[in-house]
């Protein structure tokens, strides 16, 4: 009896050590374009990331400085060639961090740069609960991220380009030579 309780409370403690799965899904108008931060067509990776805490990735000092906090933060990825809304329909989605009946803060989000070389992200932000991997259909959530909403949220700073130190002008060498002779000249003058 003790054994089949022990191998019962370990069963348990293993499945709820599980990670947890949802079903996620872009909708949206097909024919909607959403734009990076120069106003052209989005064409580049798409993410499903953990939204609770964005502040890892805002205003850094470097584009790989987000790119390594945007790793930590990232579930999934997609794409999106032209603009228009990634083809993502219950796509179903496991991750460590999710937990089985427990609300869940994700966030649907796209990154751009401008011609300077700054970067930028927009975020939405949604909710969902995520179910016990494996679950029937019966028992599955699905996370809907609405493409068209996106492109009305505003674009937030993620890194600044560093800027370039400013370098002195250095004088040609026959301008220092010049002044050289010239104040050789003062010398001499000076003692006849």
């Amino acid at each position: 009896m003790k054994t089949l309780l022990l191998f019962s409370a370990v069963a348990a403690l293993v499945a709820s050590s599980q990670a947890a799965s949802i079903n996620w899904t872009i909708t949206g108008n097909t024919t909607y374009v959403l734009k990076d931060y120069n106003d052209n067509a989005y064409a580049s990776t798409v993410y499903l990331v953990a939204a609770s805490d964005l502040s890892s990735i805002t205003d850094l000092d470097s584009k790989s400085a987000f790119e390594d906090a945007l790793d930590d933060l990232t579930i999934v990825t997609t794409s999106s060639s032209s603009g228009t809304k990634p083809s993502v329909s219950k796509q179903v989605v496991t991750d460590d961090r999710l937990t089985a009946g427990t609300p869940f803060k994700f966030g649907l989000l796209v990154v751009s740069e401008d011609s300077d070389g700054n970067g930028y992200y927009k975020v939405l932000n949604a909710n969902g609960t995520p179910y016990a991997t494996g679950a029937d259909a019966s028992a599955q959530t699905t996370l809907t991220t609405p493409w068209n909403t996106l492109g009305s949220q505003s674009w937030v700073s993620a890194w600044t380009k560093p800027t370039e130190p400013i370098t002195p002008e250095v004088p040609e060498p026959a301008t220092g030579a010049l002044a050289l002779a010239g104040v050789a000249l003062l010398f001499k003058r000076r003692r006849a």
